[in-house]
């Protein structure tokens, strides 16, 4: 059987905060979801920066074809792949 001492001089008689040694503290905080934050209206999705990279990657793409073309067909000859 298992018999707790609790009486004057024992550990659990002394008087303590219930919080001590624990770290509390209070401060607020924002709970709010990022969705519900307002935008400002003059901020836009795309900026010319945006168009002139697409316009660019449009560009290098359509002039890489004539290379990739030239590039598959010489992988595509017997003698290349017959090597190993």
């Amino acid at each position: 059987m298992l018999a707790l001492a609790v009486g004057p001089g024992s550990a659990r008689s002394q008087s303590r905060p219930a919080n001590a040694g624990v770290g509390v503290t209070s401060r607020a905080v924002s709970l709010t979801p990022d969705s519900a934050r307002r935008i400002s209206d003059n901020r836009r999705l795309f900026v010319r920066g945006d168009a002139l990279f697409a316009a660019g990657v449009i560009i290098g793409t359509a002039a890489m074809m004539p290379l990739d073309r030239h590039i598959a067909q010489e992988l595509q000859e017997p003698q290349t792949q017959a090597s190993r």
